[in-house]
């Protein structure tokens, strides 16, 4: 059967329309390949461009929101600086951190069991003033006092908290370390 058909094929293209119509159609094919391609190739390009173009505006997009981000925390940062070097500029002695820490001892319903004071090693021009208490109260007493630290006149902060409880009781005792530190106004120390 395929001898057949290959030797109506070579037979047929012996013919000159055959062979005139086989030429047309192989230049139609190149033609439209052509026009196929010049049609295509801009489209691609343009395509790229485009992609290029929006990975540009992308970027852009994306250095103006860190920037922006950027901006506001910065602002937030110099606030908060100017208010911690406010506190640390407070010029406060150790009776007065202890009247402050029993009135927020008052306020939050603690009792102050023990304490005790030291003066730290001086850092820079920083000199800290560590407080050792023990305290005694209910969970949210001693989460109130524990949070209203930080918000004494002073740049107080709780170091460290080591919180127990009893096996009968609802009470919490709490022995926190405690430091305020305060700029050294002897400059002989620095």
């Amino acid at each position: 059967m395929n001898g057949t058909i290959n030797s109506s094929l070579i037979f047929s293209l012996r013919h000159p329309r055959v062979r005139f119509c086989l030429l047309g159609a192989a230049i139609f094919m190149l033609f439209c390949l052509l026009v196929g391609a010049g049609y295509w190739l801009p489209t691609l390009r343009a395509y790229s461009q485009i992609q290029s173009e929006i990975s540009v505006y992308r970027r852009n997009t994306s250095d103006i929101e860190y920037q922006s981000r950027l901006a506001d925390i910065s602002g937030k940062a110099a606030i908060e600086v100017e208010r911690i070097e406010r506190k640390v500029d407070v010029a406060v002695t150790q009776a007065a951190l202890v009247q402050n820490m029993a009135l927020l001892a008052r306020k939050s319903n603690v009792k102050i069991v023990s304490e005790s004071y030291e003066e730290g090693r001086p850092l820079g021009e920083y000199a800290p003033l560590i407080q050792l208490l023990m305290v005694q109260a209910g969970y949210g007493e001693l989460r109130e006092f524990i949070a209203g630290v930080h918000r004494l006149p002073s740049f107080t902060l709780v170091q460290e908290a080591v919180i127990t409880k009893s096996a009968n009781s609802t009470v919490l005792k709490a022995q926190l370390r405690i430091i305020t530190y305060r700029r050294d106004k002897d400059p002989r120390k620095i």
